[in-house]
């Protein structure tokens, strides 16, 4: 008997090679990203900075001398060009990679903390059969700590989390808008063998379709950092000139950018926190600090959404990819498997019954 037909492996030799002549394409359009940003970066925080000197508190800016106002502008001109000088591929990269292994680690340390919990608990408990002439009341639950087979309670912290319904329905699941992960790349990425070094540590964009995705988000994510440490040590520095009540703290600023916060309306790049009714009579205007952030600076630069819809095509492009490799992995896997059962069942040839 004849063996079927498999999947012609050279498919995905051709998905390779397509990828291969891509990714420098993709690596220029990173880059030109990151120029476009270092060029417009400047303007924008300035006018977040005006906006809160002159607009929301020009008493405060008024109050200060002209060797304070040098001294002020001095050390924002310093934050904005050490924070452009991070501003590379390269460098993202490897901001994304710290990002990995601290979150690689954090991990850890609460499953070893759960462990240990758990150990502890089992350790107090009474053996078996010693509460037995205590028996629970009638429609008692007993919880324990010991979670289901089945459950994995400690997922990679170098794949991401696939987005909820409201993710999808809102865009906001991945940095890239309006495209999501398909059924076949999230089974890749659960099926992927897991590695304590990310797939993009060696300073060099992927050259398999799934790390390569995971790659583009964790560059954005660390890109999204990067504007963050930006807008924290800016809002230092008003604090600290008296242009602003107290520096906004950093888990607020995480809150709002990963969504779980819906701040109040404000101008481009800047932050207006909601206030109490109490707090309204104390301050004539809400707090406000800056936060860049990539939506606000791609909605003032048209330059730099072009460069953003590049990205998004290369994206896209590569996650056709992913779900065709995706399907022909399957496929072959397949293909072996029956190969092998074939040959074990004809090693092995069912008794006749007598």
């Amino acid at each position: 008997m004849r063996e079927p037909a498999g999947p012609d492996p050279q498919s995905l030799g051709a998905i390779q090679a397509r990828l291969d002549q891509q990714i420098p394409q993709l690596y220029r359009d990173l880059a030109l990203y990151l120029q476009v940003l270092r060029d417009m970066l400047p303007a924008s925080l300035d006018q977040a900075c005006s906006h809160l000197a002159t607009q929301v508190n020009p008493q405060g800016y008024n109050r200060l001398n002209p060797a304070e106002r040098a001294h002020l502008h001095s050390r924002l001109k310093g934050l904005m060009e050490r924070c452009a000088s991070f501003l590379t591929v390269e460098q993202l990269l490897n901001l994304a990679t710290q990002m990995a292994h601290e979150r690689q680690r954090l991990s850890e340390r609460d499953q070893s903390r759960f462990l240990q919990s758990f150990s502890e608990d089992e350790g107090s408990s009474p053996p078996p059969g010693a509460g037995a002439s205590d028996p629970l009341p009638m429609g008692s639950i007993q919880l324990q700590l010991r979670p289901p087979l089945s459950a994995d309670p400690f997922p990679s912290p170098l794949r991401p989390l696939p987005p909820t319904a409201e993710q999808q329905e809102e865009g906001t699941g991945f940095p890239f808008p309006g495209l999501q992960l398909s059924a076949e790349v999230l089974a890749a990425l659960e099926h992927q063998p897991f590695s304590a070094e990310v797939p993009w540590s060696s300073g060099q964009l992927p050259r398999d379709p799934v790390p390569l995705l995971q790659c583009l988000e964790a560059w954005d994510i660390a890109l999204s950092r990067r504007l963050r440490n930006l807008s924290h040590s800016v809002n230092l520095e008003l604090a600290r000139a008296g242009l602003m009540v107290a520096a906004i703290p950093v888990p607020l600023l995480d809150a709002v950018l990963m969504g779980q916060i819906e701040p109040p309306g404000a101008p481009a790049n800047l932050l207006r926190l909601p206030m109490a009714p109490q707090g309204a009579a104390i301050f004539p205007h809400p707090p406000m600090g800056v936060l860049l952030r990539m939506v606000d600076l791609e909605l003032e630069q048209p330059r730099l959404r072009t460069c953003r819809r590049r990205l998004l095509h290369h994206r896209q492009e590569i996650h056709k990819m992913a779900e065709t490799a995706h399907r022909l992995q399957r496929r072959l896997q397949a293909h072996h498997a029956q190969r092998l059962w074939r040959h074990d069942s004809q090693l092995n040839p069912p008794r006749p019954q007598a």
